[in-house]
């Protein structure tokens, strides 16, 4: 069983992986050409699909901007860049959301020069994760407060992300699926309080880190489906394991309350719920903004 990190990485290997008939589960990338069970029967993605998240975006700010609003995006040039700026696309076609602005994420204080001048009122940021800090501290330099700044949901580690960019990130929005260990919010949760626990116990350097968390989260997730492929009539093979992966309904103990992990023979959905957080810079910590959003119910599963 393989696992890795990066659509580049996935593009590296997928076809051989896949001829090969070796599991590659939970890759950390959002590529929608790996969703197509027909042609990657033998690889799965763990991070949200694109086109999923910006949908849910895109329903937030209707709310928030019920008589419309201009957007402008800086856009990581790679597939997963791309993918999320693609999806937000999508979602706003109808809507009274309207791009007035696109910029490469090559040189963030270029694009974030070149987006100030168009005077939207939101930023969103179509990029991975080595974007987030970079494009706060630029807009912070070029002097630019949007009304409302997007951050994709794999920017998620405050500590690294958030806190460096001082002022220059308070307020911008973000939608989780993990429990965050240094969250007053959970510091009564059962769950954090055993995984802080059993990471600790087991070697793990930075627990409260989000990147461990999630690390631990895609480890809880592997050994859901080898328990289950062991248990079934085949035993555990790699065929049985991709079926496994293929049926999984489960939810990581370290993912909020509401938010599971979802996957059926047809299609790649994993995560389809999130809950909204918003990074307060005083206080140097994400802030819930609102309940779970789940939009699974719009998928015929």
């Amino acid at each position: 069983v393989l696992d890795t990190f990066g659509s580049g990485q996935v593009d590296a290997i997928a076809d051989d992986q896949n001829d090969a008939c070796v599991p590659l589960l939970f890759a950390q990338a959002s590529v929608p050409a790996y969703r197509d069970i027909e042609n990657f029967p033998w690889t799965t993605e763990y991070l949200p699909s694109a086109d999923v998240e910006m949908g849910v975006v895109v329903e937030s700010l209707k709310k928030k901007y019920p008589e419309g609003a201009t957007v402008a995006m800086a856009v990581n040039q790679t597939e997963s860049g791309q993918g999320v700026a693609d999806g937000f696309t999508k979602a706003v076609e109808g809507t009274n959301l309207k791009i007035v602005a696109e910029e490469p994420l090559t040189d963030p204080k270029t694009a974030a020069s070149t987006l100030k001048a168009s005077n939207a009122d939101i930023l969103v940021d179509a990029g991975v994760t080595t974007d987030c800090l970079a494009l706060s501290q630029a807009i912070g330099r070029v002097g630019w407060k949007p009304d409302t700044v997007i951050q994709p949901s794999n920017c998620a580690d405050g500590a690294t992300l958030y806190e460096p960019a001082g002022d220059a990130a308070d307020g911008q929005q973000i939608l989780r699926w993990l429990k965050d260990p240094n969250n007053v919010e959970f510091k009564d949760d059962a769950a954090v309080k055993e995984y802080i626990e059993q990471a600790g116990a087991n070697g793990a350097d930075s627990p409260l880190n989000s990147y461990t968390v999630n690390g631990w989260a895609i480890a809880d997730l592997m050994v859901d489906n080898f328990k289950r492929a062991a248990e079934s009539k085949d035993g555990l093979s790699r065929l049985s394991i991709m079926q496994a992966a293929r049926t999984q309904d489960y939810q990581p103990p370290m993912f909020i309350d509401g938010v599971k992990f979802t996957m059926t023979p047809s299609q790649a959905l994993g995560i389809l719920a999130f809950k909204p957080y918003t990074w307060d810079a005083a206080g140097k910590t994400f802030v819930a903004a609102g309940d779970v959003i789940d939009i699974s119910d719009d998928y015929d599963k």
